[in-house]
């Protein structure tokens, strides 16, 4: 990005190659004057050095940038940013059905453990300039995501380009509003793994019972 400031707010930067030997950052950089880097992803970008930090994001020539409650690959303990995530993501699906990257057919919304949920700022979300709810107020935050859903659930904004929503069948465990196989697999996942999103039965012990009740709303289709 080039010119006097540059925002960045709310994006996933994904898959992608600065596949010139003599390249530099597959992902993002920057050589503004300023900016704001904000609620971002930036995760398996590459180029001549592989997948670094760098390789993801750079902004050293450009002093005066801001990085905040971000997830970076590989990004250096220390360096610039504030709350800024190094673990993985955790997409539904990175590659997609056809196992290739950037294809077309992944699916980068956050999976239910994704560190990234509630991990943004919603101070920091743009405004909504264009109206995009039809209200006629320009002045509050942007209210959708990239796919059109509402922008902040819970807590707090997600990092990302898309907020992970409440399933509106909670056996639709990956939330892309289809009951299969993925799901099933994904609940047996968090069973065993004891992870809250596993307790069906909201009695705070993950068990037998959660189990039953979990495939009971499967098989029948919520």
């Amino acid at each position: 990005l080039y010119g006097d400031a540059s925002t960045v707010v709310g994006c996933t930067f994904v898959e992608n190659t600065a596949d010139s030997p003599s390249s530099r950052v597959g992902g993002l950089e920057i050589h503004s004057r300023a900016g704001q880097i904000a609620n971002s992803i930036f995760w398996q970008n590459s180029d001549s050095s592989g997948a670094s930090g760098v390789a993801q994001l750079d902004f050293s020539r450009t002093p005066d940038v801001h990085l905040a409650n971000s997830c970076v690959q590989s990004w250096p303990t220390g360096a610039s940013g504030v709350n800024i995530l190094t673990a993985d993501p955790l997409f539904v699906n990175l590659l997609g059905p056809d196992a290739m990257p950037a294809s077309g057919d992944e699916d980068l919304h956050l999976s239910p453990n994704s560190p990234c949920i509630d991990a943004g700022d919603a101070s920091l979300l743009p405004r909504d300039f264009v109206d995009a709810d039809h209200d006629a107020n320009t002045a509050e935050p942007l209210p959708f995501d990239l796919s059109g859903r509402t922008r902040v659930v819970g807590a707090n904004v997600d990092i990302g380009a898309f907020e992970r929503q409440p399933p509106t069948c909670r056996a639709d465990i990956d939330a892309n509003s289809t009951l299969d196989s993925a799901d099933f697999f994904e609940f047996l996942r968090l069973f065993f793994d004891h992870a809250p999103p596993a307790d069906f039965t909201s009695d705070g012990i993950i068990d037998s019972a959660d189990l039953f009740s979990f495939i009971t709303q499967w098989t029948r289709g919520c």
